[in-house]
Order: structure tokens, then C-alpha cells, then sequence
């Protein structure tokens, strides 16, 4: 696939092009590698010969600085196979993507120059073609080059924006192009992030260490790694920084993940950020449902750890430098899943199935927490329930009701959940049970079919920080 390329700017910013490479000694030659030549890439880039019909290794594309891996951001740009018609003739088939400018790009890695900066590429390179912007996303350089000399990232003292574009043999009648950004910087190093989770109810593993990178097209690299760790909902997940280098500030993003290590989007809204606050010089937070994993269709997502999930931690440091981490891990899509399905999914009622979607909605203010419970009845039955309040606390994998006050009390009413209707309860928490510790709760209804007396509980989980 051809495209047309500016070259003209190129030209008249060479100048500035050199003054970086002289800064760092060497010269800047960004390569065409195509699988007919040898290359003089490093040893973790791609090898495969011309005569390979099936590539060894999935295409990727790594960032190595300073001992560190970063993995720019991922664009797909192209596909193109070969397919026989009905007729026996071969037709080429092109799916066309985006191409996307640095400046329309969010979250990709900042990497700190280092001399042994260098890619890490797999897979069996066809065409490479690489283009710098300045820290206003004006071009520096916009060439295709053909040099076979190993790639030569300028040291300079403003940040700069790199574009590669690469197509790969994905086999012998197939292949695939896609751009990678990211930013290369004069600074030092950001901080490593590890990360610990506190298992929910697991005396025999209590801490489990979690795998992250930096920038936020580390996702895809993450989940593709063997073992994805397991960590049950009810878990705490400690950001441990080294000692002195402990973050300002901190933005916790939520994900669902798509197998690929993708953010799934299921409403195009924005996923909101939560603001950390340090406790004793370090930042935590419970790992909770998340209810966009109620919206996936396939059984296998109710099963333990069907989920995949995705945080970007977001972090400014007391020198203003900032940076992404990434981190991916396999849970659950709702509380008591080992058991069984979530009734905020499916609620098989009525002979033929009835779908009864809750959600628990917590608000903390001076009077008080009052729980604003949903059902959502979109069945063709109607239902009966009572005022009775039955909350649960998670401490371990299986929840244990919370008593009453001795003082509480409640009204012996039937009330009715008509059909394709929704009702919200208002529940004042603190006269029923007291104030409530931090930690994972449930509460929930019985539904009752007035026709045939059958019974069916819905519950609703939330988090009280």
C-alpha cells in the first residue's frame, strides 16, 4: 500500500536533525529492513528469511532504554490477503485503518534517552519507515529511508515525537502495517512501579506480585505475557514506589480488556479517573466490580477469573516529571462468582429466562451512607418484595450478613416490581446497621412470582472506602 509522503520538510529541518546527533556522536539513520536483506538490527529484532512462509513470532514492537522496555502505542493502519473466489480465482482482499499524526495519539511512553536506546522487533518486517516531530508536533523528519545501518534515536534536549510505520509478512499470502508512537525525552528515568495485591481470603498466598509497564500501550503486551495472575474481587492492590520517590499525586483508571489487551468500550463515554489519596506515604485501593463486565454475552465471562482487567496508574513526581503505568490482571465479573453467575446478569425465572439487571449505588454525606438500590425488571413478569434489608460483608470468598441494629426495625409491606419497569430503593445504611467499616458489601432482595410462589434472590455489590 502506497502513500503519498512529505518530503520538503525533511529537507529544510536537516539541520536541526544533526544538531542532536551531534550532541549524542552519532549519526541518525533510520532503516528500511525488508525480508530479502540482511539488516543491522539488534539481536532482539526480527531474523526471519525470505524463505520462511509462516513468521516465527507475532509482530511486536518494543522501545529498549537504559535496561528498561516501553511499548509505544499501536495503530492499526492496513491489511491485505490473497482469497480464491467461487470460481478458482484469486482475489486480493485490503482492509484500510486510520493514520493517525502524534498529536491525535493519547498515553504513549515518554522514554529517556539513553546511547544504548535501540527497538526490539519480532516478527517478519517487510517495510520500516520512521518520522520525528518536534515537542509542537512540527516534522523533523518525513523521509523514507532505505539504510540498512541500525536505527539512531538523536540525543536532544526537547522532547521529541517518534512515528514508525511498519508491515509485516503475517504468512505467505497476508500482511498487516500498523504505526507505533512514542516520546523520547532528555530526563532521567521515571520511577519503577511494583505492585502487590493482598489476596481476599487466601491465607495460603496472601500477597501476590503484579505484573506493569509504562505508558498505556503496555496493555496489549502485558496480557499476552503466560500467566496472567488471578486476583479474586475483594483484593487491595499496594503501589509500592522506591523509598524517597514516592508520587504527588495519583490517577487510578479502571478497564475492561478485550482478549487481545485492548480497553473495551461498550457506552463511548470516557472512563473516569479516581484520585488516590497517600496513606502513611504510600497509595492503595480495593479492586471492585467493574460494571462493564456485565455487558459481555458469552457464559464464559461468569466463570473465575473470565475477566480482564486494565489500570493506568497516572502519577506526577516532586520534580514535575509525570508518568503512565499499566497493569493487567484476571479476575472476576462480579462478587461470589465462584458459586455462581451474577444476578445483575441473568435471573432465570419464569420457565424461559428473565432478565433482572441491579446495581447498588452508595452516597456518603453528613447524615450518613444511604444505598440507592436499582432493579431494572425488563421481563414480562411482574414481582413482589418486602422492606426487609439484607446486607453482606466480603471477608473471604463468600459473604457473611451483616446484623441489625437492636433498635432497627422495618415495615411487614409487599411492594410490586411491575414488569418492564425499573424501582429505586432509598436505604438509610446507619440506623439499620450502624457506620459500616471500610470494605466489599452486597445487598439484596427476593423477588417473588405471585403466580407460582417461586422465589428468586438479586443483589446489588458496592464499596465503602
Amino acid at each position: 500500500m502506497e502513500k503519498c509522503r512529505r518530503l520538503t520538510a525533511a529537507f529544510l529541518l536537516t539541520a536541526l536533525i544533526m544538531t542532536g546527533c551531534a550532541s549524542a556522536g552519532k549519526d541518525f539513520s533510520p532503516l528500511e529492513n525488508t525480508a530479502q536483506q540482511e539488516t543491522g538490527i539488534p539481536d532482539q529484532m526480527v531474523s526471519a528469511s525470505a524463505e520462511d512462509d509462516m513468521p516465527e513470532e507475532s509482530p511486536s514492537v518494543a522501545v529498549i532504554s537504559g535496561g528498561e522496555t516501553y511499548i509505544p502505542m499501536k495503530n492499526f493502519t492496513f491489511s491485505e490477503y490473497t482469497q480464491t473466489d467461487s470460481s478458482g480465482q484469486e482475489q486480493t482482499v485490503n482492509a484500510c485503518g486510520a493514520w493517525l499524526r502524534p498529536q491525535g495519539v493519547k498515553g504513549m511512553p515518554q522514554v529517556p534517552w539513553t546511547e544504548d536506546m535501540k527497538l526490539a522487533v519480532t516478527g517478519q518486517v517487510l517495510t520500516f519507515h520512521c518520522s520525528l516531530y518536534d515537542a509542537d508536533y512540527e516534522p523533523l523528519s518525513e523521509e523514507a529511508f532505505q539504510d540498512q545501518k541500525s536505527l539512531i534515536f538523536p540525543q536532544q534536549q526537547e522532547p521529541y515525537y517518534v512515528k514508525l510505520e511498519l508491515s509485516f509478512k503475517e504468512s505467505h499470502d497476508s500482511k498487516t502495517g500498523y504505526q507505533y508512537f512514542f516520546q523520547v525525552v532528555s530526563r532521567g528515568p521515571t520511577p519503577i512501579l511494583s505492585v502487590f495485591a493482598e489476596l481476599n481470603g487466601n491465607e495460603s498466598e496472601a500477597v501476590r506480585e503484579l505484573p506493569s509497564l509504562k505508558g498505556q500501550g503496555a496493555f496489549t503486551a502485558l496480557t499476552q505475557k503466560d500467566s496472567l495472575p488471578y486476583i479474586p474481587i475483594g483484593s487491595r492492590l499496594f503501589l509500592s514506589f522506591p523509598e524517597g520517590e514516592t508520587p504527588l499525586s495519583v490517577r487510578f483508571s479502571d478497564f475492561v480488556l478485550t482478549e487481545s489487551g485492548e480497553p473495551a468500550s461498550f457506552d463511548g463515554e470516557e472512563i473516569p479517573a479516581q484520585q488516590l489519596q497517600a496513606e502513611d506515604g504510600s497509595y492503595s485501593i480495593y479492586l471492585g466490580a467493574n460494571l462493564d463486565a456485565m455487558y459481555y454475552g458469552y457464559s464464559e465471562a461468569y466463570q473465575p477469573g473470565g475477566i480482564r482487567r486494565g489500570f493506568l496508574v497516572d502519577c506526577t513526581f516532586a520534580d514535575g516529571s509525570t508518568e503512565t503505568y499499566a497493569i493487567a490482571v484476571k479476575t472476576d465479573a462480579a462478587f461470589g462468582i465462584k458459586r455462581q453467575p451474577s444476578s445483575a446478569y441473568l435471573m432465570p425465572m419464569c420457565g424461559t429466562g428473565v432478565h433482572v439487571f441491579t446495581e447498588a449505588r452508595p452516597k456518603k454525606n453528613a447524615s450518613g451512607l444511604t444505598l440507592t438500590f436499582v432493579m431494572d425488571n425488563e421481563s414480562s413478569c411482574d414481582f413482589s418484595y418486602g422492606e426487609e434489608p439484607r446486607l453482606y460483608r466480603f471477608e473471604g470468598p463468600d459473604p457473611k450478613e451483616m446484623p441489625l441494629l437492636p433498635e432497627a426495625g422495618w415495615n411487614d409491606l409487599a411492594y410490586t416490581l411491575k414488569a418492564n419497569r425499573t424501582k429505586r430503593l432509598t436505604i438509610k445504611l446507619d440506623p439499620l446497621y450502624g457506620p459500616l467499616d471500610p470494605g466489599y458489601y452486597r445487598f439484596s432482595k427476593d423477588l417473588i412470582n405471585p403466580e407460582d410462589g417461586t422465589t428468586q434472590t438479586v443483589y446489588g455489590d458496592f464499596v465503602v472506602n
